[in-house]
């Protein structure tokens, strides 16, 4: 079994999550690797470090999505025998998107969904809704990929009863995991 590695598509994220340092540290203004530069990268890790599987540490790997798509589809066409997951956004995936990225290797995807309740992702200035959660999570277990949610309690405005909001939507959901902090 080969190793795990790193990549990272881009730079800066336009999104304003209240309690993020993302667009702090690395700008508001994405800026995007060349693909080629990305697949080399990867061919690098594969075939002189035996890595098997990587993981995409962009805050957001499926945005813009026509990026996505173009990384997937030419990592589809070198044929590179690797697996990875990434960090995606629920507003921003499509079948068409998450086809692309099975196609590619991509066997388990993670959201940061922060919370359950509609009251707690405004108050995290978060840029979907429930919904969103709902119909990403859908789109997971018909294409038959892993998915977790990631849930972020105690900010501001948390009260039981979003708590228990977010409960119900994640028993709801089913996610083959939840990380929660």
């Amino acid at each position: 079994e080969g190793g795990m590695a790193n990549v990272q598509t881009k730079r800066g994220c336009p999104f304003s999550c209240s309690y993020c340092t993302y667009p702090h540290l690395e700008g508001r203004v994405m800026r995007l690797r060349p693909v080629e530069d990305i697949l080399t990268e990867i061919s690098t890790l594969v075939n002189e470090y035996g890595v098997s599987y990587l993981y995409f540490v962009d805050d957001i790997f499926n945005y813009p999505p026509d990026f996505a798509s173009k990384l997937c589809r030419a990592m589809k066409e070198a044929r590179l025998p690797v697996n990875w997951s990434a960090f995606i956004n629920p507003d921003f995936i499509t079948a068409g998107l998450m086809e692309d990225m099975l196609e590619a290797g991509c066997d388990a995807v993670e959201f940061g969904s922060d919370s359950g309740s509609p009251q707690m992702l405004k108050n995290l200035r978060k840029s979907f809704t429930v919904d969103d959660l709902r119909r990403a999570s859908r789109l997971c277990r018909e294409m038959g990929v892993d998915f977790a949610h990631y849930m972020l309690f105690g900010g501001p405005g948390e009260t039981r009863q979003t708590i228990l909001e977010s409960f119900a939507l994640m028993d709801e959901l089913e996610p083959t995991a939840v990380i929660a902090m």
